[in-house]
């Protein structure tokens, strides 16, 4: 929709609806276009429902990865040794024994489940910085599920600003949503609440410009995996 120097677009990708916000400028047209190849160029590099750039390093175990590829794996590494891996990008196979990627959820023996965690491990990465190829210790293989979306909005904010917009909004589900020259008001809910379910919120912040992301059990259900035990988190509702 459009009202004077205000345009908005919605579209489905990355498993949930994008929404778009351009402001400041006449024809609006080529900068939502442009916001959402980059989004669509962040889903072709890092899904793990269809066939990408990061498909293809986990089965090769070995690669030279996209300028993408590289900016995300380098901060998702960063994270990882920072937060003594809580967040830890090579999560992947327990994810996917769990049915986080539509496969049929399994239910784990204790030594089935120490088997996957031998394959994960942020150290399990190298990074070779003189030929720029990236290395998986056998059976490592990467999920950038926590980190991609927060980058597609960044990559998409970017493509807005290099358009000439004078304010731009970029709004993945429930997620990720990021701004510059303007401002929105964002509740924080009781994560126990039902959906629908009526009740003033905890706590209402503006954000100005920035970048907000989050993921809880009110979303969708338990999804958020401990990689250091390999169980579902416990004592956290939302992050």
């Amino acid at each position: 929709t459009e009202s004077k120097h205000i345009a908005r677009e919605a579209r489905l990708v990355m498993g949930t609806t994008a929404e778009v916000e351009v402001q400041g400028l006449t024809e609006p047209g080529p900068a939502l276009t442009a916001a959402f190849a980059a989004i669509d160029r962040v889903d072709d590099t890092m899904s793990l429902w269809k066939p990408s750039e990061l498909q293809r390093l986990n089965d090769a175990g070995e690669g030279a990865p996209s300028p993408d590829l590289r900016a995300v794996l380098d901060e998702a590494l960063e994270v990882a040794a920072a937060s003594g891996g809580s967040f830890d990008p090579t999560v992947e196979p327990l994810v996917r024994a769990l049915g986080g990627f539509g496969t049929p959820a399994l239910s784990l023996s204790s030594s089935e489940r120490a088997a996957l965690l031998a394959r994960i491990g942020y150290r399990r990465v190298h990074l070779d910085s003189l030929s720029g190829k990236v290395r998986l210790k056998p059976g490592t293989r990467l999920d950038f599920g926590g980190i991609a979306k927060g980058y597609a909005v960044d990559q998409a904010l970017a493509a807005l600003r290099s358009a000439g917009a004078t304010a731009g909004v970029v709004s993945l589900g429930q997620s990720s949503v990021g701004l510059f020259g303007t401002s929105i008001d964002l509740e924080v809910r009781d994560p126990e609440r039902e959906p629908g379910e009526p009740g003033k919120p905890w706590a209402v912040f503006r954000v100005h410009s920035g970048c907000v992301s989050t993921s809880g059990y009110d979303q969708r259900g338990p999804h958020i995996i401990d990689p250091r035990s390999g169980e579902y988190a416990t004592g956290v509702l939302s992050v």
